[in-house]
């Protein structure tokens, strides 16, 4: 078939072939956010990757819903489905990341990942509420929601959001007192519990996730994923302890 004649395909077909892809598309994020079984849940170096993974899945979950469409040919309805449908994917795909370190023996992992898994697993029920109030309004119009019942729900479920990322600044200030160790001759806290090269290795996924904002340190008005990551650079990165393996 010509590709001009796929263009002109009945809204329905191209809704399927939309919800085709969705599926598609949220099976392999699930593929790819399966923490790996190798890595022990006891070592900081490990739970800090897994941690800013899990904020990576986040920040795409963010883009997505602060996208804007206007413009665009597509459908908005199933567009913005969409949208919400693979940022709850994202969010459930960074709790995942975080979940099993809820067991490590260490108190300051266990905290950390407990509250990460709490506000991601929070970020992806909203979605899934803002999912079914837009079905609700599609199927049976305002009539049955009335325009101020609607607002108001959009709007605690904004509160519900917020609270849930301020977690995440917490969840990486716990994750800080993984990182700092005993030195031993010393007897202070004052090593990272990461060999040189492990301690480049999270710098660089932190500059990764964040930019240059990260180096920056904590500033009114960032958003909690730039504070979080922002936090940890300045524990891993700017206080100028010794690694595991300096001498």
């Amino acid at each position: 078939m010509p590709a001009s004649r796929n263009l002109l395909a009945p809204p329905c077909v191209r809704i399927f072939l939309t919800l085709f892809i969705l599926f598609l598309t949220v099976s392999y994020s699930y593929a790819l956010c399966i923490p790996s079984i190798e890595e022990s849940i006891e070592e900081p170096y490990h739970y800090l990757r897994a941690f800013i993974d899990s904020m990576s899945y986040a920040h795409e979950a963010k883009s997505r819903l602060d996208r804007k469409r206007e413009g665009q040919e597509s459908d908005p309805f199933v567009d913005l489905m969409y949208d919400l449908k693979l940022a709850k994917a994202d969010f459930e795909c960074a709790a995942a990341l975080v979940s099993s370190y809820k067991t490590s023996t260490s108190e300051a992992i266990k905290l950390s990942a407990g509250a990460a898994e709490q506000s991601f697993t929070q970020l992806a029920d909203l979605q899934s509420e803002t999912v079914a109030d837009l079905n609700h309004v599609l199927n049976a119009g305002e009539r049955e929601i009335p325009k101020g019942t609607l607002i108001e729900r959009r709007a605690q479920r904004a509160v519900s959001a917020d609270n849930a990322w301020k977690l995440i600044p917490q969840a990486a200030i716990a994750a800080t007192y993984s990182v700092v160790e005993e030195d031993k001759e010393t007897k202070l806290m004052s090593r990272l519990a990461l060999t040189k090269t492990q301690q480049d290795e999270i710098l660089r996924r932190l500059r990764a996730l964040s930019g240059d904002d990260v180096t920056n340190g904590i500033r009114a008005g960032q958003h909690s994923l730039v504070a979080a990551a922002s936090v940890l650079y300045e524990v891993v990165g700017k206080q100028g302890r010794k690694t595991r393996d300096a001498k």
